[in-house]
């Protein structure tokens, strides 16, 4: 452990969480070393992109083990502290997803219909059309007439957006 909690020691956490997240799916390791990032980050009165992307790692890792409700407390953090709009984005889309996984499929489709149009600004085409894709079928999962033509409408963006690339930012 390092001597004094500065932004260094949140990024060794960080650092941590991610290796345990990606190398060793110990989601339980990911969520103590992220919350040490985010404990860390707040008492430092760090507001920045690290800052929101620590909310949403920890957010990810709770979805990871199926704790939906944490992961919606996080990912809604994340969206307050606003300083990363990619992750704002993303978090949004993901708060579709946790409700999605809920059963609430209004909620989510709201949440997506707020995550989608910033994911199209900020995102990565990567991004965008796996949120395209979780979106349609959450909306098929609605079995309306509106909710099936909203799906598809996406489903066909997706579709445009491979089929022409030069419109986006591919930051992949």
């Amino acid at each position: 452990s390092l001597p004094s909690k500065n932004k260094d020691y949140a990024q060794t956490a960080h650092s941590f969480s991610f290796f345990f997240y990606r190398t060793k799916s110990n989601y339980d390791l990911a969520i103590k070393y992220g919350k040490i990032e985010v404990k860390t980050l707040d008492s430092l009165k760090i507001i920045d992109e690290d800052h929101t992307n620590a909310y949403y790692n920890l957010g990810k890792f709770y979805t990871r083990k199926n704790k939906f409700h944490k992961g919606i407390k996080y990912f809604k953090k994340a969206i307050i502290s606003n300083k990363f709009p990619f992750k704002v984005a993303q978090s949004y889309c993901k708060l579709g997803d946790c409700y999605f996984r809920l059963g609430d499929y209004y909620k989510s489709i709201d949440f997506y219909l707020k995550g989608l149009p910033l994911l199209e600004k900020h995102g990565t085409r990567r991004s965008i059309l796996f949120h395209y894709v979780m979106f349609s079928y959450n909306c098929n999962q609605m079995q309306t007439k509106e909710s099936t033509t909203l799906g598809i409408k996406y489903l066909m963006r997706g579709d445009s957006i491979i089929r022409n690339t030069s419109n986006l930012k591919a930051r992949e």
